[in-house]
């Protein structure tokens, strides 16, 4: 949140400077030396950091600051009023574009990163499967025997008692897993686990 305020003010403190730049050199020099090209920047600095939103936003700031030029005691003429008002269109269509472009690319790798998860969830879940299916198999099988009165029952209690253990300890193993890691910060010899790790090899 600190950094995103930061940029808010470091847009708007760019935006602001650059007016006055515009306004000072209208005083002092010809009215053909414009910087409105350079209000481009903040937006798409706007577009990258805040998306579509923050371009459009930024843009709404930057056309405040601007509309002096139409208002201001600077001599207009027909096509002066004219380039000013098509830069501003220019500045809200590239506005636009550049935050729906950032806001596409980001939807993207989001749905990109979905995807890469779900695919890492359904491989894990299919690698589960395969182990739990085995014990699974085998206490069935031994449990058929048993009820057709087939073979050993002890020794096919045993198995089935077996098989189940396996698959407990499979669950476990995975509950283990899902689980974050608890993580605990403890202050150490660091050349002793240096020296130690350089040992061990």
């Amino acid at each position: 949140m600190f950094r995103k305020n930061n940029h808010i003010i470091a847009l708007g403190v760019f935006l602001t400077m650059l007016t006055l730049a515009h306004v000072l050199i209208f005083k002092q020099l010809s009215p053909r030396v414009v910087l409105e090209d350079l209000y481009y920047i903040p937006i798409f600095f706007g577009a990258l950091r805040f998306d579509l939103k923050g371009a459009l936003l930024t843009y709404l700031f930057a056309s405040l600051l601007y509309l002096p030029f139409f208002f201001g005691p600077w001599s207009l003429t027909y096509l002066d009023l004219v380039d000013r008002a098509l830069h501003l269109l220019f500045s809200a269509f590239f506005a636009f574009l550049a935050g729906y472009l950032v806001d596409r690319d980001r939807r993207m790798q989001k749905q990109a990163q979905q995807d890469r998860s779900l695919k890492g969830i359904g491989q894990a879940a299919t690698t589960i499967v395969h182990d739990l299916k085995n014990p699974l198999i085998t206490i069935l099988g031994y449990s058929r025997r048993i009820r057709e009165q087939k073979g050993n029952p002890v020794e096919a209690a045993q198995t089935i008692y077996e098989s189940a253990e396996n698959m407990q300890k499979i669950v476990h193993d995975v509950l283990d897993f899902s689980k974050p890691p608890q993580l605990a910060l403890n202050e150490g010899d660091m050349g002793g686990i240096v020296r130690q790790t350089v040992c061990s090899l």
